[in-house]
């Protein structure tokens, strides 16, 4: 027999399979660049990133999904409906450039990537921790193409398929 507790948690968990597109953008060296520099400091640049990266993604139809440290995935279509996703995580790409017009002090390099696929969505886990998640090999090549771009050197990539 189960709870009023449990039957509530059950009907939450769900997820649907839906096209979706992920960005990851994530700060290039970011622990070598704040090496000697206070703790201010740091805040102020990483409070600078952030604030511009939010914003390139939610003026764009985006959400930002996970922040960890000096890393942002962000989807497009996943938790709102978004027809235009591929065509929105390139404009948020674009977005991105607000951080050459910070100062110099707080300008940080950033390493984007982009791609879409289908995915399973919606809300996974425990009455302890559960959380609105994406679960596809989309998700994890975002963040392979994102490692790419960083170690080449070279802004963003962007996958074929937001392409066509």
């Amino acid at each position: 027999l189960k709870s009023a507790q449990e039957i509530r948690m059950h009907l939450t968990l769900s997820l649907a399979r839906k096209h979706i597109s992920f960005l990851v953008i994530n700060v290039v060296r970011f622990h070598a660049s704040f090496q000697g520099k206070s703790d201010m400091h740091i805040i102020e640049a990483h409070g600078g990133f952030i604030e511009i990266a939010v914003s390139a993604i939610v003026s764009n139809k985006g959400v930002p999904d996970m922040f960890t440290g000096d890393r942002i995935l962000a989807s497009f279509n996943a938790v709102r409906a978004v027809l235009s996703h591929k065509h929105c995580v390139c404009k948020a790409i674009l977005a991105m450039k607000a951080m050459k017009e910070l100062p110099a002090s707080r300008r940080l390099e950033v390493s984007m990537s982009a791609t879409s696929g289908l995915a399973r969505a919606g809300n996974m886990g425990t009455e302890g921790m559960k959380k609105f998640t994406c679960l596809s090999p989309t998700v994890t090549w975002a963040f392979g193409l994102e490692r790419v771009a960083s170690y080449l050197s070279v802004p963003n990539l962007i996958d074929k398929v937001i392409l066509m």
